[in-house]
């Protein structure tokens, strides 16, 4: 019997072990191949320019599509000297700045991967890629499903705030300019998708809000490969030095600027109060030169990419989470819990994951707060160990990876038989 035959556009490759957002597209990825016959064209604004083997082995076909340069009309804006003409020219383009490399000569490679092909569905992973999908398909118009994961204007508003707070009045302003450009692209790419998903109850919400009549599902980020899940609860040596661990592609500006507010305002107080010595563990590639300098900071140490997270995790006696604003679910605290590890978050690291203060985990927004959570977990054994082995519970109910793909097959399958 002839399967169904799907193409799948990715903005970096999926992975069953990298970032967040690359394990999230190996969820869709891993499902899809299922029951499909996929063809996977990775167009790598989000990413690496590479295709993971172990993705590449679930398709039919995969390529990746080169991205050398920008479109001619963000090249122009780019050259204005002054910061306020580039913001002021900025308004007028068309899209937010991340997809000004999807140039013709980008979407004609897309086109010519898809070439005389008759497919039964397209899937485009991040609203930011909606675009490629309108396509001169040789069997006409398909439906097209787009995982949104989170709303991308909603991110920014929230770094715009956080920029404001700290003076950063001109980096404020081009975060509400990217935020407006987001939405001008989702209320234009969205509409014609039949299908979106969101990574939580509270991102479909958002992008249900300016999307009528396009359904909008949750399906959430998936736990740890079952391997990642028998790490035992950390047993801390006593008079050892306490490692605290942040983990997170530290290029993603809402990663980056939490990990400078905890070591900056929250590690000097935990430092302070504790007993014995404590580091705190940076570990996410591409960290920027404002990342890279907290290593000058007492007990900081800043990894840079690696090419596995699991033996910090091993090393950790607490996972922090301290971002301020973003979208989606945190991969991270689920990777914690997968590797037996007690974590404090804030209240937007946590958002979605359906993880409970007190219960499967500590969640506190200020330092003061923040730090007293912290050294609540070091201290106390017990508390660390009730911490882990209810959030695995809860990760286990809620994420399994299995569950989430028979999800996706029963809400996508049903536009393909109509």
């Amino acid at each position: 019997m002839t399967r169904p035959r799907l193409l799948f556009l990715a903005p970096t490759s999926p992975s069953p072990d990298g970032n967040g957002l690359a394990m999230r597209i190996f969820l869709f990825l891993s499902a899809y191949a299922g029951a499909f016959d996929v063809d996977l064209a990775v167009v790598p604004v989000g990413g690496a320019p590479r295709v993971d083997p172990r993705a590449a082995g679930l398709c039919r076909r995969s390529t990746l599509v080169e991205l050398s340069s920008v479109d001619s009309h963000f090249s122009l804006i780019a050259s204005l000297r002054q910061p306020a003409d580039r913001l002021a020219a900025f308004a007028g383009y068309a899209n937010p700045s991340m997809i000004a490399p999807l140039t013709v000569a980008v979407r004609d490679a897309v086109k010519a991967f898809a070439g005389s092909e008759r497919y039964d569905l397209i899937h485009v992973s991040r609203t930011y890629l909606a675009g490629l999908a309108d396509l001169p398909l040789a069997g006409g118009p398909v439906p097209i499903v787009v995982d949104c994961d989170e709303a991308e204007s909603a991110v920014h508003r929230a770094l715009a705030r956080l920029q404001r707070r700290s003076g950063k009045h001109h980096a404020a302003q081009w975060s509400m300019a990217e935020a407006v450009q987001f939405d001008k692209q989702a209320r234009r790419d969205l509409p014609s998708a039949s299908l979106c998903f969101a990574a939580s109850a509270r991102e479909a919400t958002r992008l249900g809000a300016f999307l009528p009549g396009v359904p909008v599902e949750t399906v959430g980020n998936p736990a740890p490969a079952p391997a990642a899940m028998t790490g035992r609860p950390h047993a801390r040596h006593r008079g050892r030095e306490r490692v605290i661990v942040a983990v997170g592609t530290m290029s993603y500006l809402p990663n980056s600027e939490g990990i400078i507010w905890f070591a900056r305002q929250i590690l000097p107080r935990i430092q302070a109060r504790s007993r014995q010595p404590v580091r705190l563990v940076i570990v996410g590639m591409s960290p920027p030169d404002a990342v890279r300098r907290l290593a000058a900071l007492s007990g900081v140490t800043v990894t840079g990419t690696v090419p596995d997270v699991a033996p910090y995790y091993r090393d950790a006696d607490l996972v922090v989470a301290p971002l301020r604003a973003g979208g989606g679910t945190r991969i991270k605290l689920l990777e914690a819990a997968g590797h037996g590890r007690p974590a404090v978050s804030t209240r937007i690291g946590a958002e979605g994951l359906g993880l409970r203060h007190g219960r499967d985990l500590l969640i506190a927004d200020t330092p003061q707060d923040f730090a007293s959570a912290c050294l609540a977990v070091l201290d106390r054994p017990d508390l660390a160990r009730r911490l882990v082995v209810n959030a695995r519970q809860a990760v286990r109910r809620d994420h399994d990876a299995r569950l989430l793909r028979t999800r996706i097959l029963s809400l996508v399958q049903p536009l393909v038989s109509a």
